[in-house]
């Protein structure tokens, strides 16, 4: 396999055969009486078909039958332990066991991955269910008895492909319809979201912004405070009501810059600079009252600046406290040295599903998409309903640990077929190695003995 994409015209009924062998037996329930039995076989889910049918006092299966319903079991078993769907699903999908079997015994093409209608169908009800769960409730109670129906369907005239194959057609309308439903709803979902995050969002994008005029430069006491309390909110509240792109926020950023200026330290000693910023005061002053603030305030900030102008013009700054300024309890070089990850990088994909651990258990969510520009993602459970939303940071945390895993919805059951042959031939060329291994070093035993016999009488 490359990739998980499966080759086609690979058969597997010979690597199958021989994986599976058991001792010769010619004699023993085979062809269509085999078929029948497995018509009318009910198989508890952690049961061989070997030993349902012994139960039900059939005669022992011949050899080769034998070999594949054995192969069968371990691709159901295969599937499940890689593939999980949710438990109630993947119980009531066992109940395809036996006629996956009967197909197997009785058309070659069973064992060519992908070929068959089975095959096909069982990769398409995994890659639709995928995010199904008992604890929806009601609302997804409905896709349970749909599955019902779909495998009632597959069993008419057993074994029948065409009965298989035109089951298969009407689930992938059914399965592509749904899938372009919650395609649809994603729109609305993230507008939603980004709408009640938008102070959230508004906040971050600034305090990003602001953080890179400022970097790690470190200030006065009072105007730090004043920097990461008025100020930055001052900016806040222009994005939010003008937006970035006129000469009032053009104004705000060129204040910002002279704050640093003027009064920024980012060593021991404050930068050098000409600047005398007169105006700075007043410009501060206005650019406050236009954005809201009350006059005090803003009048309490323009004579917080004229006072420390005053002190750094008669060279009275130094030794004075100096923090740096704090963002939402952040320094401003926490922040500027902050990137949010991207999504690609991350290896997050939209529309995809994912199995999340949350407090409350596992969740099996669709990832609807990302807002306030790819910093948050937002997901949807499998009735279409706003379930979840997560820092992109964070969710790229939860992959890293494993608490947050993409479904593999690619071709399940398929994929199955091939891995339970290969892990079968691995294990037996393992025992195989074995067995030799302990013959060779019998033989060096007995002839080192031989040597120390012939030794002895000599």
């Amino acid at each position: 396999m490359d990739d998980g994409h499966l080759v086609l015209t690979r058969s597997l009924e010979v690597e199958v055969r021989a994986a599976f062998a058991s001792q010769p037996r010619t004699k023993g329930l085979k062809g269509e009486a085999l078929i029948e039995a497995l018509s009318k076989l009910q198989v508890p889910g952690n049961q061989t078909l070997l030993s349902a049918l012994a139960d039900k006092g059939h005669e022992v299966v011949a050899s080769e039958p034998a070999a594949v319903l054995d192969w069968v079991d371990a691709a159901f078993a295969r599937w499940q332990s890689h593939y999980s769907l949710d438990p109630e699903l993947a119980q009531l999908l066992l109940k395809v066991r036996p006629l996956s079997a009967a197909f197997a015994c009785s058309e070659d093409r069973f064992f060519t991955p992908g070929a068959h209608a089975l095959h096909r169908l069982l990769d398409t009800l995994y890659e639709g269910f995928a995010g199904w769960s008992s604890d929806l409730g009601k609302t997804a109670r409905p896709a349970v008895d749909a599955l019902g129906e779909v495998i009632q369907r597959c069993m008419q005239d057993f074994p029948s492909e065409p009965a298989v194959d035109h089951t298969l057609q009407l689930l992938e309308q059914k399965i592509g319809g749904y899938s372009s439903q919650l395609e649809r709803l994603d729109a609305g979902l993230i507008e939603r979201e980004a709408t009640a995050m938008a102070s959230t969002v508004a906040r971050r994008a600034i305090a990003e912004q602001f953080s890179q005029k400022l970097g790690n430069a470190i200030f006065p006491g009072k105007l730090a405070e004043f920097i990461g309390g008025d100020w930055f909110e001052a900016g806040v509240a222009l994005a939010k009501n003008l937006g970035t792109d006129n000469d009032i926020w053009q104004q705000y950023g060129e204040i910002t810059e002279q704050f640093v200026v003027l009064f920024g330290h980012t060593d021991a000693q404050p930068k050098a600079s000409d600047a005398h910023g007169e105006a700075l005061p007043h410009r501060v002053r206005k650019l406050l009252e236009e954005v809201g603030l009350s006059n005090e305030r803003a009048k309490s900030a323009g004579d917080l600046l004229e006072y420390l102008q005053l002190r750094h013009a008669s060279k009275q700054m130094r030794g004075k406290a100096l923090t740096p300024v704090m963002l939402d309890g952040q320094s401003t070089e926490d922040w500027s040295q902050a990137s949010v990850t991207s999504l690609s990088e991350a290896g997050i994909e939209l529309g995809q599903w994912y199995r999340i651990q949350q407090p409350e258990g596992v969740r099996r969510l669709r990832l609807s998409g990302a807002f306030g520009h790819a910093s948050y993602v937002v997901f949807m459970d499998f009735a279409g309903a706003r379930a979840l939303r997560l820092d992109v940071d964070e969710f790229a945390n939860l992959l890293r640990s494993g608490e947050a895993k993409q479904i593999d919805t690619r071709q399940t059951f398929s994929r199955a077929l091939v891995e339970a042959a290969e892990a079968k031939s691995e294990w037996l060329a393992a025992q195989q190695s074995a067995q030799a291994k302990a013959r060779e070093q019998a033989s060096q035993v007995a002839e080192q003995d031989a040597v120390t016999l012939a030794s002895e009488r000599e």
